[in-house]
């Protein structure tokens, strides 16, 4: 304590002293600067002060809920079906009436009759008629030749539907007047009128008996019975009868079905009768799903005429599958057959032929065929088909020889190989806008014969029609016909032999109009052959230069 106390005196003693020591204090200030005060930055406390309480408290809650279940009562109200409301549908009348005529003096008319809709019954009676009163000139010819022609026919039918069935008949007679106009002109000779004339005629009754059920589990069938009566001009009659059916059912998944047809006719002419029967029995099973299906079986045929028969049998194998559905569908096929080549069929495939001619039976040995069909899109398809057959007795149109004028034609046979192939595109726009193209190539490897008589080597055709709200329509069609060969016998009135002769290609553009004043009255105009082409259906027989014919339609 005495040495902090000594500690201190001396220093105050020492501070005293030099204060004392010191000069007269000066007065004058130098300001260096302007003075600026400046506070300098304070230091906070970072640190919170926090209360420690030491005691815990734990508190336990316990509780506990009383559930009650609660029943709601709802009665749900009923839901009302939606109804589907289609397009109103058209009015239907019972009479249709068309009356036309054109150059050429071609008169046409149709009388039409039917019941209108109904679930039960559907009856009605057609009457047709169409004819050309006009002359044609010929190449090499310096007058022309009368070419004119008729075709009648009446039809009475009468459809009744049951509750799983429907019953469909058919009465109809027809007749066809014509004159073998053409000839070759090296010959001098006069056509006369009467001289060349043709008429075939035929009755033809029909009964359809078949099922009309969906339901899969029973049989089901279409069982057919027709009756043809034929005669033409010169004498000839034929009788054809016809009785086919075709019964299928479902067994587990597979459709097992039986196709049986017997057909008879026989040709009475001033010369020689003739009988042909052919029986024919084709069972089959099928399978098929939403990607694919097949179908195979067995064709049986016996081809029995007046002293010959014979056994045919046939493998019929069909398939398709689904690559892209509905837009890429490859299919195939196998098959054979016989063509019943009676005279009513060849007549009405070529009018000119001789009369009462006799054709035999074509045999179709093998038959594969195969393509692709689909869509591009909802409103574009399309279809490319391709076959190659061997034909056993192929039949062929030649100019008979016998006849120095060659006005008439036969047949001529030959053992072929024949492929053909197919294009088709078709578009279709509702009902407005619709069309189609279609193209054909054939190619022949013939045995005997030199050339495919009177086949071209191919044909193309193009057809639209327009639909201008109701109002107008509008119908297009443009057809060409490639080169084709025929066989001739006669060259400046001289028998040469036997000599093919080329005909021209067939080009052919129509256009149909139709104005609908009302639902019930409208006027049409059609345009043929517009571009006056001279085309040949057969060989010394041209047909109709530019024609057009015109009318009226009315349904009441």
């Amino acid at each position: 304590m005495n040495k902090f106390k000594s500690s201190i005196l001396f220093v105050l003693i020492l501070t005293l002293s030099s204060l004392w020591a010191q000069d007269e204090i000066n007065h004058n200030v130098v300001v260096m600067k302007s003075y600026s005060p400046v506070i300098g930055d304070a230091n906070k406390l970072s640190e919170v002060p926090q209360i420690v309480d030491t005691n815990e408290v734990n508190i336990d809650i316990k509780y506990r809920i009383q559930s009650i279940p609660f029943y709601p009562k709802f009665t749900p109200q009923p839901i009302q079906p939606i109804k589907m409301i289609g397009e109103p549908l058209s009015k239907l009348y019972h009479n249709y009436v068309l009356l036309g005529f054109g150059n050429y003096t071609k008169p046409m008319f149709e009388y039409r009759y039917a019941t209108t809709r109904s679930k039960e019954l559907l009856a009605g009676v057609n009457l047709t008629h169409l004819s050309q009163h006009g002359n044609l000139k010929l190449d090499n010819v310096d007058d022309k030749v009368y070419s004119g022609y008729s075709r009648n026919s009446a039809n009475i039918f009468l459809h009744r539907i049951f509750k799983h069935s429907a019953l469909e008949t058919d009465l109809t007679y027809r007749r066809h007047a014509l004159h073998y106009y053409g000839y070759n002109a090296s010959i001098d000779t006069v056509m006369e009128k009467e001289d060349n004339k043709q008429m075939f005629s035929w009755m033809n009754a029909t009964m359809r008996y078949k099922t009309t059920r969906l339901d899969s589990s029973r049989i089901n069938y279409d069982v057919v019975m027709d009756y043809n009566y034929f005669e033409d001009y010169y004498e000839t009659f034929q009788n054809d009868f016809t009785l086919a059916g075709d019964f299928s059912l479902f067994f587990n998944k597979e459709l097992i079905a039986l196709k049986a047809k017997y057909q008879h006719f026989n040709i009475l002419t001033p010369s020689y009768l003739y009988s042909n029967s052919i029986y024919q029995f084709q069972p089959s099973i099928s399978k098929s799903n939403s990607h694919w299906g097949i179908n195979a079986g067995l064709n049986i045929v016996v081809d029995a005429s007046n002293d010959t028969s014979a056994f045919h049998f046939y493998p019929q194998i069909d398939l398709h599958y689904a690559v892209i559905d509905y837009f890429l569908v490859p299919y195939l096929g196998i098959s054979g057959g016989v063509k019943s080549n009676n005279y009513k069929a060849i007549a009405l495939e070529n009018q000119f032929i001789r009369p009462g001619l006799h054709t035999r039976n074509s045999n179709t040995l093998i038959d594969l065929h195969g393509g692709i069909r689909g869509n591009f899109t909802d409103n574009l398809s399309y279809n490319i088909f391709g076959n190659y057959r061997v034909i056993d007795d192929a039949y062929f149109f030649v100019n008979d020889s016998l006849n120095p004028i060659e006005n008439q034609f036969i047949v001529e046979y030959d053992d072929i190989i024949r492929y053909d192939i197919k294009a088709q595109i078709s578009y279709l726009r509702s009902k407005k806008l619709q069309f189609s193209l279609l193209g054909q190539y054939h190619g022949f490897e013939l045995d005997e014969i030199e050339h495919a008589w009177h086949v071209p080597d191919y044909e193309v055709r193009f057809s639209t029609n327009y639909n201008l709200k109701s109002k107008i329509l509008v119908d297009f069609d443009m057809f060409v016909k490639g080169q084709r060969y025929a066989k001739t016998y006669y060259s400046e009135g001289v028998y040469t032999g036997a000599q093919g002769v080329k005909i021209a290609e067939t080009f052919d553009i129509s256009l149909g109009l139709e104005y609908r004043y009302t639902k019930m009255l409208s006027a049409f105009l059609r345009f043929n052959n517009i571009l006056a082409h001279r085309n040949y259906d057969w060989n010394y027989y041209p047909t109709e230069g530019f024609n057009m014919a015109f009318g009226i339609i009315y349904s009441f």
